[in-house]
């Protein structure tokens, strides 16, 4: 780099080579010829434009006074930016190994862990910054705050359905209420004026007044409104203003915004039977041959809301459900219509109901030989085509929350289910009893299973696993080891050893344990994966352990702790389960990935992909294998039970009635039943017998 220098006797400026630094240089100029000291100058390593500089310079040369340069010259390097060994050590930054593990478990945890996981990954990238270099792994920081950010919308996506249902089923509860009290104000009106009030009633002229649900009133708890009401003149005459803009409880349904017409008359949501309410014509239920259970009264209306006192107020229930605005229905709501009997008995059809039921049920005396449909409340008639079990199960309910396990007892006559309410409860497979429940700790219980001979339950808690006697609930053992939630818990087949798949709080790597089954000693612990083990299943010979996780599922000696075997796939695995020859396993693979959720079965030796199963449309939770190995049964997020056929990978049956994702899968012993565990809060026990032997259903 060139030293600027002045004389100090002509004050000339000289601009002088690097190499003259330190040393004594003489004057140019004539007459002068004064020795210049050259100070000494480090020079910039980086000062390449000064270094130009310097090869264009010639020694002894004056230059001109210097300018301002056009553009900036380089910043010289920070210290730490000059050399590698000054950064010191590159390390992994612990916030964002901790914030990646968050944010994927978040995806299984229900977001509980989503939150967390974006405030690291945001602290892990502030400090990885900040860092210059010495801190890594910004991209397991934004996997978690990726995936912790996912969470909260995917929480949202798998309850909001669950709560639209519990809406639903509340404002449907009102809605039957409310035909329960027209039934009855219906049935007390016969009984005072020996017939049902006319669908119309009309002058001599033939103009029509008023329509049922006026001279109801009284019988509706609404006799104020009543004795306004003018019968002699029109419903919409001036004089009936005030009384017609009055809304009766029990003529609207919740859960419908259109209350009121245009010229402000209140509207009902209900309409009669247009068979049985005829103009100025009571109709008596001796006149009803068909029988009055038989016989539709009135019910919900489609569309086309009429003011409750407009005299056509009727419609013919054989036109069908659903149908459009003038039929019987119920808009934006499940497919089904609630209908009150003649009777008084409150029914809810589906809109799938054979027309030839539906016109027998509304005519009052047509002689036809009907057999009345169970009611259906999710609007697919009970089993809609492709869905023959749906009326064959029983439903447990007890639990305050999302059911995480279920399992059959070996006898097949008890159901042990855990849940996110602390509890362990204990059915009668036969009759769904309840019959014991026993809490767990503080937190919740991710997984259970039986033992062998029936008589323990082992359950997967936080940093434990916990042994309770079957029959008192008794809690035996606690099986320590774990540092976070023990996501899957297996007996071995002599009930002599207990598996444990852990999500590592603490640690970056899952972790599987093995404890004595009697004293509770842990025997064997080995790293499984870089996340949460999610599932893990002994074999049928009880030497081998498969636990599924992330992009792999891996299959382990169970007395070394050797891995024997690694498959691949995209996703990851939410439960592992050996055939009953452990000749095979089956996994079940969530959709995040580039592919869509899906079942693999492995050959268990080789490791080699043996088939393929998808028709799942959210992730699939659970696998289990029918005790013959023949089928298979998957719980999934889209809320359903399937059966497959295990050797050709086709779709037995689809299993509906779940209002929540279905985490967990089992078969009975005797493969005649499958139970399954829904974060709905209940357990279901399905009848799985027509999926044996039989030709896959049409869907």
């Amino acid at each position: 780099m060139p030293i600027d220098v002045r004389c100090p006797g002509c004050r000339q400026k000289y601009r002088v080579p690097e190499s003259a630094a330190g040393k004594r240089v003489r004057c140019q100029s004539a007459g002068c010829g004064a020795e210049i000291s050259v100070p000494k100058v480090v020079a910039d390593e980086d000062d390449f434009a000064g270094n130009l500089g310097e090869a264009a310079a010639d020694f002894g040369q004056p230059v001109p006074a210097p300018v301002p340069a056009s553009t900036p010259r380089k910043r010289p390097a920070r210290r730490e930016e000059r050399t590698s060994a000054a950064r010191g050590p590159v390390a992994i930054s612990e916030l964002a190994k901790v914030s990646r593990v968050l944010g994927i478990s978040s995806i299984l945890c229900s977001g509980f862990t989503g939150l967390p996981a974006v405030v690291l990954g945001i602290i892990a990238l502030v400090r990885i910054h900040r860092s210059h270099g010495r801190l890594q792994g910004t991209g397991m920081a934004v996997t978690g705050i990726g995936f912790g950010s996912l969470a909260p919308a995917l929480v949202f996506a798998l309850i909001y359905p669950a709560i639209q249902a519990k809406r639903e089923a509340a404002w449907r509860l009102q809605s039957g209420n409310n035909l329960k009290a027209i039934g009855l104000g219906l049935q007390n009106y016969h009984d005072g004026n020996q017939g049902f009030p006319p669908g119309a009633i009309a002058d001599k002229a033939g103009r029509e007044h008023h329509g049922w649900q006026a001279p109801l009133l009284p019988y509706v708890e609404q006799m104020e409104v009543y004795k306004q009401v003018d019968f002699n003149v029109p419903w919409n005459d001036p004089k009936n203003r005030v009384p017609m803009q009055t809304q009766v409880a029990s003529y609207v349904s919740p859960g419908i915004t259109e209350v009121k017409d245009a010229a402000g008359y209140a509207l009902t949501h209900y309409a009669g039977n247009s068979q049985l309410f005829r103009p100025n014509r009571a109709f008596r239920i001796s006149e009803i041959t068909d029988g009055t259970v038989n016989t539709i009264l009135a019910g919900e209306a489609a569309g086309n809301f009429q003011p409750w006192g407009h005299p056509e107020n009727c419609r013919d229930p054989g036109n069908g459900i659903d149908a459009g605005p003038d039929s019987f229905g119920r808009p934006h709501f499940p497919a089904v219509a609630g209908f009150v009997m003649c009777d008084g008995s409150v029914r809810f059809l589906s809109r799938n109901i054979a027309p030839k039921i539906l016109k027998a049920l509304a005519t009052p005396a047509g002689n036809e030989k009907v057999e009345i449909p169970a009611d259906d409340k999710r609007g697919d008639g009970g089993a809609s085509k492709g869905d023959p079990l749906s009326l064959n199960s029983v439903t447990l309910e007890g639990h305050t929350s999302a059911v995480t396990s279920v399992a059959f007892s070996p006898d097949g006559k008890r159901i042990a289910s855990g849940s996110g309410d602390k509890t362990v409860k204990v059915w009668d497979a036969s009759s769904g009893q309840e019959t014991l429940t026993f809490k767990a700790q503080k937190y919740a219980v991710c997984s259970v299973a039986f033992s062998p001979d029936g008589k323990r339950i082992a359950g997967g808690c936080y940093e434990t696993v916990k042994v309770w006697d079957a029959s008192s609930g008794q809690e035996t053992l606690t099986l320590k080891g774990h540092t976070g939630f023990s996501r899957s818990v297996a007996f071995s087949t002599d009930g002599k050893r207990i598996a444990g798949g852990c999500e590592d709080a603490r640690e970056e790597d899952g972790t599987v344990k093995v404890w004595d089954a009697s004293s509770g000693q842990e025997t064997l612990t080995f790293k499984a994966h870089k996340y949460a083990v999610f599932s893990v299943a002994f074999s049928p010979d009880g030497e081998r352990i498969a636990g599924g996780f992330i992009e792999t599922d891996k299959v382990w000696g169970a007395s070394s702790g050797q891995e024997l075997l690694t498959l691949r796939h995209k996703g990851f695995s939410g439960s592992v389960a050996f055939s009953p020859d452990g000749k095979r396993i089956a996994s079940g693979i969530s959709g995040v990935w580039n592919e869509g959720a899906q079942i693999k079965i492995w050959d268990a030796t080789s490791g080699q992909e043996m088939l393929t199963l998808r028709g799942h449309t959210g992730p699939v939770m659970s696998v289990a294998f029918s005790p013959e190995g023949k089928r298979i049964a998957s719980g999934s997020g889209d809320k359903t039970v399937k059966l497959w056929d295990a050797s050709s990978g086709q779709e037995l049956l689809t299993l509906k009635g779940h209002m929540g994702v279905v985490r967990s899968v089992a078969f009975s012993p005797d493969g005649k039943r499958i139970a399954s565990g829904s974060e709905d809060g209940t357990v279901k026990v399905w009848d799985a017998s027509a999926g044996a032997g039989q030709s896959p259903v049409e869907h």
